[in-house]
């Protein structure tokens, strides 16, 4: 990715370190998905990540369960996908997932270091060009679009010229920097709650698993009115495909904004010492915990709400509980309305076995011909993305963006002018094809 010319933004002098059709920023599984998609569809794709690894919350935050890839109901179906599936696919094939079924839906939990291998795998062998280490710190934009992305790594800071752009950084970093639009949080402004998730081993599962989730509410509402430092009482443990393993999804941090810097940081602090309150919990009041020991953390605080990008179209609660479909409707969320509060959980379901389509407007921010946005940052009310902010939400996105970035940078087109019947069509073949 070298290059002699250099442009001046501004008074600073930038080498132009690369070009490409699609440039994708943030590796999470949004961010993953559409750099396979694209790539598959014959676009010259690079994948920017900050982190050394693929994956995002299902990973570096260790959320360890898909959610989302099935509807909640008596049948509990498969949302229609092609990326997701060949994920599940190779990690069973390593004996790195199983499904288990909570409350109407069905999850599929994995082991966290499987993933980063089945990610890596997918990536290169797509032909994505992959840089992890690489921070994307601002863009080249005019006239309503974005010509490139300013990038830094250990080798160089300069500018990657693309000719479309998915935003997929999970903050809706390249549309805050290219046109400001973006909202944060409900109508008062709150986000919802973040979670460090960690991982305790030596547990008796045997003992630990006969625990219901109202026996453990009452086991952590008893130790809070006995002075553990416990904000939330309605979290559970999940099995890994370890044995003596369990992933545990209890702390809860609120009232800090991660768009700074500087809460961002005391968050990731707040949620490390939470995580080894809980752990002293565990051990204490929880059957089946007494000799087991905190192995591990998420090396990042899973993160369910920052900024949004400001769409064509914005997702309604009532879109989603209404399970409603769209003439531009390119992916799919499956996943319950749930909403994380300082004070508890709020779950609404969609009917039964069905799923909401999200619109491709959902996904194109205002002002912005060549720039997509997957995964949380999508354009939706604070409501519903308690659903579409979800892992299997987010590699339903991906393909489509992916696809459409592909489409559209090779006709040279405009986002808004790519013709959906055709997109749509071209999407159900994608996820049609056999799983690889």
């Amino acid at each position: 990715m070298g290059g002699e010319r250099r442009i001046e933004p501004g008074s600073r002098r930038l080498t132009v370190v690369g070009e490409c059709d699609v440039a994708v920023v943030g590796g999470g599984m949004a961010g993953t998905s559409a750099a396979v998609t694209a790539a598959r569809s014959g676009a010259r794709t690079v994948l920017l990540e900050r982190q050394g690894y693929l994956g995002g919350m299902g990973t570096g935050g260790m959320v360890g369960t898909f959610c989302g890839l099935y509807a909640g109901g008596p049948g509990k179906p498969p949302i229609p996908m092609r990326f997701a599936a060949g994920v599940v696919d190779r990690l069973a094939k390593r004996g790195a997932c199983g499904t288990v079924d909570i409350r109407k839906t069905r999850v599929v939990h994995y082991d966290v270091g499987a993933l980063k291998e089945v990610l890596d795998d997918l990536v290169l062998e797509s032909g994505v060009t992959l840089l992890l280490h690489t921070l994307v710190t601002g863009v080249l934009a005019d006239a309503g679009r974005v010509h490139g992305l300013v990038v830094d790594n250990v080798e160089y800071h300069g500018v990657l010229l693309a000719r479309q752009v998915i935003d997929a950084s999970g903050n809706a970093d390249v549309v805050h920097w290219a046109t400001g639009l973006t909202e944060q949080g409900g109508e008062a402004g709150e986000t919802q709650a973040s979670t460090l998730v960690f991982r305790m081993a030596n547990v008796d599962l045997d003992v630990a698993t006969t625990a219901s989730r109202d026996r453990f509410r009452e086991l952590a509402e008893r130790a809070r009115a006995d002075g553990y430092a416990l904000p939330r009482a309605d979290g559970y443990f999940f099995a890994t495909t370890h044995p003596g393993e369990v992933n545990c999804n209890m702390t809860r941090v609120t009232g800090l904004d991660l768009t700074r810097a500087a809460e961002a940081t005391e968050a990731e602090i707040v949620g490390r010492r939470q995580a080894q309150e809980y752990a002293r919990f565990l051990r204490a009041r929880v059957p089946g915990f007494a000799e087991s020991y905190l192995s591990f953390y998420g090396s990042t605080l899973g993160i369910r709400e920052t900024r949004r990008i400001v769409g064509d179209y914005v997702v309604t609660e009532e879109d989603l509980l209404a399970a409603r479909t769209f003439p531009d409707g390119v992916a799919y969320a499956a996943w319950p309305m749930e909403i994380h509060r300082p004070d508890g959980a709020v779950w609404r379901w969609l009917p039964d076995d069905r799923w909401m389509e999200i619109p491709h407007r959902a996904l194109r921010p205002r002002g912005l011909a060549n720039v997509q946005a997957a995964g949380r940052c999508i354009s939706t009310t604070h409501e519903a993305l308690g659903s579409t902010r979800v892992m299997g939400t987010a590699m339903s996105m991906g393909e489509a963006v992916g696809l459409a970035a592909a489409w559209a940078a090779r006709r040279g087109i405009a986002l808004h002018d790519l013709p959906m019947a055709d997109l749509r069509s071209a999407l159900a073949a994608y996820r049609a094809e056999a799983v690889r």
